[in-house]
């Protein structure tokens, strides 16, 4: 029976607090620095990625047609004066 990949792990630290007379009212009772490990996965296929690469493509034809659309309808002078 194939083993499990090793699933990437994040650290997450607490910093030490201050000791402030203002923030004693926010402080939770026995918040002590401590380690929490959480495990992440993602399941990602060949599809996912195709599809994105594919809505990215179109998103920038679509708006590099509009673009083009809305600077052909000015004149040269006109467009010159809304870039600068």
């Amino acid at each position: 029976m194939p083993q499990e990949p090793e699933r990437p792990t994040v650290k997450i630290f607490q910093r030490p607090r201050v000791n402030t007379a203002g923030a004693a009212a926010f402080r939770r009772p026995g918040a002590a620095g401590h380690t929490v490990a959480v495990h992440l996965s993602a399941a990602v296929s060949s599809n996912v990625i195709l599809l994105a690469v594919v809505l990215a493509v179109a998103g920038g034809i679509i708006a590099g047609i509009f673009g083009g659309w809305r600077a052909a309808r000015l004149r040269p002078a006109a467009a010159l004066a809304k870039v600068a």
